[in-house]
């Protein structure tokens, strides 16, 4: 997606699951489109450990085929996220005038 092209409202409001395709693996870029975050973000979770993932490549010493688990993003999504969203602030409450007290300023 070019950078200057930004998706409708109603797909940024969905969660980021919900992008992605019904299936028990996925791969680091369908994780990284569905979250509009780069490869090698995804990449450095992956690392760190926060984000469990499989190694699918043919040899165990080349280049690493990162597969992710449903449970395993299920779970770092569930470790990432605030919870409810907050409620909306209570509005001011107004000080009520004195009548006699004159004010000066407003």
């Amino acid at each position: 997606m070019p950078p200057n092209e930004h998706a409708p409202a109603a797909e940024a409001a969905t969660p980021a699951l919900a992008r992605l395709p019904d299936c028990d693996f996925y791969t680091v870029a369908e994780l990284a489109r569905a979250l509009r975050v780069e490869q090698e973000k995804v990449l450095i979770w992956i690392h760190r450990g926060e984000l469990g993932a499989l190694n699918v490549a043919q040899s165990a010493t080349g280049r690493p085929r990162w597969r992710i688990p449903r449970e395993a993003w299920g779970a770092f999504a569930a470790k990432r996220s605030n919870g409810v969203p907050k409620p909306p602030p209570a509005p001011l409450r107004r000080r009520r005038r004195q009548d006699d007290v004159i004010q000066f300023f407003r």
